[in-house]
């Protein structure tokens, strides 16, 4: 949901990010080193919100309308160049460069996908292939320790558990589970099980 004014505790809290440049009840200014940050991150397949609450803002406190207006921002300065300098991969920069030195290139409206969200969604793709790469190490390894004997339901969910709760493969848990052949809710069924033991002890 869209947020109206800040209030006074909120500014304050703001004022103490160190991302943060400026702020007053009205409007935030970021610094450069975040929209770089941003960029890098969401590049990566990673939602707006989720940077805004790793990098120590109350999401709350902003509102998803602030967010997406922000994101939507740099996305566009990104493209333009303005924040060509960000720690994205050499290949994304080059993809970028290329398109603005295409002589007599227009480019596309509202209406058509930016070539940051081209980026994104194909470095989710990659993201969930490297992750079910690495998940069918883990259960090839679970094979062979049990002399051929495929892993249990248990088994494989503290597999994806494992693989999924790394930083590099955040997100890719359902798309785990699908590779896997379980669903979602046996997952965290198991998950719910194994944490209530592990409280027992």
């Amino acid at each position: 949901m869209g947020r109206g004014k800040l209030n006074r505790d909120e500014i304050e809290a703001l004022k103490r990010n160190p991302y943060v440049t400026s702020v007053n009840e009205k409007s935030i200014s970021y610094s450069r080193q975040f929209k770089q940050l941003f960029m890098e991150r969401y590049l990566q397949g990673i939602g707006p919100t989720e940077i805004f609450l790793d990098a120590g803002f109350d999401v709350r406190a902003l509102g998803s309308k602030r967010i997406e207006r922000a994101c939507a921002r740099w996305k566009e300065a990104y493209e333009s160049g303005s924040l060509e300098q960000a720690p994205a991969p050499p290949e994304k920069m080059t993809q970028l460069k290329e398109r603005r030195e295409i002589p007599g290139k227009k480019r596309r409206g509202q209406a058509g996908k930016s070539q940051v969200d081209i980026c994104r969604k194909q470095a989710e793709v990659i993201k969930k292939l490297k992750a079910e790469n690495e998940l069918l190490r883990i259960v090839c390894g679970m094979t062979a320790a049990g002399r051929g004997k495929l892993p249990d339901e248990e088994q494989l969910c503290q597999a994806i558990e494992d693989v999924g709760g790394r930083e590099e493969y955040r997100g890719c848990i359902s798309y785990l589970c699908g590779a896997a052949g379980i669903s979602s809710g046996t997952y965290y069924s198991q998950c719910r099980k194994r944490q209530k033991e592990e409280n027992a002890k």
